[in-house]
């Protein structure tokens, strides 16, 4: 939401014809918006960057992205959402339920990965190793390291 104002996704005909990608950075998110006009509100008609005329699918951007993040930038997966969104609204919002659990568990395993650093050597990949027993008093315990899966340096979960 902007404003009060939920933001809704539009299609230029006209741009996914020319394959025009609009956006920056990511080349796999580049070609999965192809077409697509993002984060505006409803009102919109013509087209931002080529001045054609648009169409508003009544489809969120939250959606957009929810299916983005849980596809892994598939395409053709988006475009079939769209489709059952338009064709039957109950079997859409069963699927995006799951697809909404799925992209928030994605996202945070994503976040997850950004934090945890090896300060030894900057890897990002570790391997949790259990530790069952304390040497210094002989009785079990639950904690865990983090061995770095290229250098081996062990450290402790944030």
């Amino acid at each position: 939401m902007y404003n009060g104002e939920e933001l809704t996704i539009y299609f230029c005909q006209n741009c996914y014809d020319n394959n025009e990608p609009k956006g920056n950075g990511d080349p796999k998110n580049m070609q999965y918006i192809r077409g697509y006009i993002g984060g505006w509100g409803h009102g919109l008609s013509k087209c931002p960057y080529c001045q054609q005329d648009i169409v508003d699918l009544n489809f969120t951007h939250d959606d957009f992205i929810a299916i983005r993040t849980a596809s892994n930038y598939n395409r053709q997966f988006l475009d079939a959402m769209i489709k059952l969104h338009d064709e039957d609204i109950i079997a859409y919002e069963t699927k995006m339920a799951e697809l909404r659990v799925k992209a928030k568990e994605l996202e945070s395993i994503k976040q997850e990965e950004r934090k945890t650093k090896c300060p030894k050597c900057g890897c990002t990949e570790f391997t949790p190793l259990r530790k069952k027993w304390r040497l210094l008093t002989g009785f079990a315990t639950n904690k865990v390291e983090l061995v770095c899966n290229n250098c081996g340096y062990k450290m402790q979960p944030k």
